[in-house]
């Protein structure tokens, strides 16, 4: 099967909001540290991960093996172990809807902690558009005896297996609504730019996909058919209210503690 060619950076793509003079990043909720290799082929040199899903902190570990400067650690993001003020530009994509309610700040407050003075942080999460309701990782909890029959059905552990007794289990997809974020974010950040991602497909295309990273056919054909369309779709920028996804890139504001150091 030939898959639709698509660009290798687009504004889509969390990695095209990268500033170029980043010298040092941090992936925060690294997953199998995908955007930080993607980062290594930018010429960023000082790279660094946190994850809380061992599984995926030992393939990232495995896939940045040739990478001289990184780190990856396995823990949870609300107290981030790097020193303050020291890195230059922060990814957290997909991270903070499996994040409890009541963390969440705290993680906004250490990722402001570690980056430099206007430091870039740029944030993916999924948005509470037209089509939220139809999340594929929130079956398990609208229809847990469905979800544990097709689990059964098709056997293997499934991409969420990693955070089963973790600090914080699977939780509930929450989908954010832009004023959650705006209130969120501030005052340590200012927002720079706005965009929205997604819509129909992508929920679609996830249920699609499900049976594949149950059996762990990660490089099936089908696979990354369905994936091409879902960020083909998520190339569309539909609005706030159609919109599946949101991404924004924030500046960090400087607070008069920081100021005065």
């Amino acid at each position: 099967m030939r898959l639709l060619p698509l660009p290798k950076k687009h504004p889509s793509q969390i990695v095209f909001h990268i500033p170029q003079n980043t010298q040092s990043l941090l992936d925060v909720g690294c997953n199998v540290g995908s955007h930080l290799a993607k980062a290594h082929e930018m010429g960023i040199k000082n790279l660094k991960g946190i994850e809380i899903n061992p599984e995926a902190v030992k393939i990232a570990k495995d896939q940045l093996s040739h990478i001289q400067h990184h780190e990856i650690i396995h823990d949870s993001a609300e107290n981030l172990p790097f020193e303050s003020q020291s890195i230059d530009t922060v990814l957290c994509s997909e991270v903070l809807e499996h994040i409890p309610n009541e963390l969440r700040s705290q993680v906004i407050q250490s990722i402001h902690r570690v980056l430099i003075p206007h430091g870039t942080l740029i944030l993916t999460v999924p948005y509470q558009g037209a089509f939220s309701c139809l999340d594929p990782a929130n079956i398990r909890f609208r229809l847990p005896k469905i979800f544990r029959w097709i689990s059964q059905l098709l056997g293997g552990k499934g991409r969420d297996a990693g955070f089963i007794g973790q600090k914080q289990g699977i939780i509930w997809h929450h989908h954010f609504k832009l004023s959650e974020l705006e209130q969120l974010l501030t005052p340590d950040f200012k927002i720079k730019q706005i965009r929205w991602r997604g819509c129909l497909l992508t929920p679609l295309c996830g249920y699609l996909a499900f049976p594949f990273y149950r059996k762990g056919w990660f490089d099936h054909p089908i696979l990354q058919f369905i994936q091409a369309i879902e960020t083909l779709e998520m190339q569309v920028q539909f609005g706030p209210f159609w919109s599946y996804n949101i991404l924004i890139v924030a500046q960090k504001n400087q607070t008069q503690e920081s100021q005065l150091k």
